[in-house]
């Protein structure tokens, strides 16, 4: 050591640690609860929407399993009670309450525009005069466009 140096009495500077990871700067506790509450709401709205979705399922599966029955005439018949029940649950109790010239055109209003209301018109009174078994088809495709349009 040289007595002339003053600064050669100094110790090494200590540099002071690093920082910690935690606890969390305030601006990263916010943006967990952003985080959070954003996770939250979009698994409220998926919920939602599945629950909104659930009439639409059930609808498509009961339609499937009708088209799968062999009698045609108990086709028809559950075909009419399948429609009556999405109508009332998509436009109300009222619209499913209808007598058969009223539901064939409550019906038309609600198809699609290239589907016209004679068609409709033999669903609608299968209660009061049988169809033919070779309609049964037609009247398949029909609730399908019927319920595609709807739910």
């Amino acid at each position: 050591m040289n007595p002339q140096d003053p600064l050669a009495a100094l110790k090494p500077i200590h540099l002071p640690p690093d920082p910690s990871w935690w606890p969390p700067a305030p601006g990263w506790w916010l943006l967990g609860l952003a985080l959070l509450i954003a996770l939250a709401a979009v698994a409220w709205w998926l919920r939602a929407r599945h629950r909104a979705a659930a009439p639409r399922r059930e609808a498509w599966r009961l339609l499937e399993q009708i088209a799968a029955r062999p009698e045609p005439m108990v086709q028809l018949r559950e075909l009419n009670q399948l429609l009556r029940r999405a109508a009332r649950q998509v436009h109300g109790p009222a619209a499913a309450a209808q007598a058969p010239a009223a539901w064939a055109a409550f019906l038309a209003r609600t198809a699609p525009p290239e589907l016209r209301e004679d068609d409709w018109q033999g669903l609608a009174e299968l209660a009061y005069r049988p169809q033919s078994p070779e309609r049964c088809g037609e009247y398949l495709a029909l609730a399908r466009a019927w319920l595609r349009a709807n739910l």
